[in-house]
């Protein structure tokens, strides 16, 4: 089970990578209670880096080495 800091720090990271514009007031509030802003921007920035590199993962065809030697 989850603490509710890690399920809202979870929640922010869902609303970055489905809506970055979707940041609803009661979310921003919740996460205001919890975290500090700097926090909030940290947890953002993290979450924000992990789902960029995914996606420039993916544009750029790269795979595991593993997957590599297996082919």
């Amino acid at each position: 089970p989850f603490t509710r800091p890690e399920k809202l720090a979870l929640r922010l990271a869902e609303t970055i990578a489905r809506d970055p514009n979707g940041l609803d007031p009661e979310l921003a509030e919740a996460l205001h209670a919890e975290f500090s802003d700097a926090q909030i921007v940290e947890l953002g920035f993290a979450a924000a880096m992990f789902f960029g590199m995914g996606r420039m993962v993916a544009a750029m065809g790269l795979t595991l080495a593993e997957e590599r030697e297996a082919d």
